[in-house]
């Protein structure tokens, strides 16, 4: 879901100073500072905001059981929360060989094209959406 928002985001945002004030304060200040130990985990309010419909949503789908829709709305939190610690390791601490690929990648959607590249635990996204990015050109 978070990959489909940013992708979006991305694609349509419109042309405007509030939509992109908006998208700036959002994900742009990470993009602005990428190494800002500070910065790279969504403030609560913000948190807050953003989660109410997705609670709203669950439980307008699974509007027959309290419990069920709950534990949906929590099994999102959880996978947000996993991806966000991820994506602040990724920045700021030494990783095994898997994970040092996965920040390469990462970086070179800081770096190099922030308009793709977005899969931050994993590529397979980004080859879902066609946002993959290009490898990084060779060292002659």
């Amino acid at each position: 879901m978070y990959m489909l928002l940013l992708t979006s985001m991305y694609r349509f945002l419109p042309d405007n100073r509030a939509a992109l004030t908006l998208h700036f304060l959002l994900h742009g200040i990470h993009h602005y500072l990428p190494m800002d130990k500070l910065r790279l985990v969504m403030p609560p309010t913000l948190f807050l905001t953003l989660a109410t419909p997705f609670w709203k949503l669950a439980h307008t789908v699974f509007y027959w059981n309290w419990h069920v829709a709950t534990a949906v709305f929590c099994g999102g939190i959880f996978g947000y929360i996993c991806y966000d610690l991820t994506h602040y390791f990724l920045h700021h601490k030494t990783l095994p060989a898997y994970w040092r690929e996965l920040k390469k990648y990462h970086l070179q959607h800081h770096f190099m094209d922030y308009e793709n590249g977005f899969g931050v635990t994993s590529r397979f996204w980004d080859v879902i959406f066609g946002t993959e990015l290009a490898p990084p050109p060779k060292k002659v």
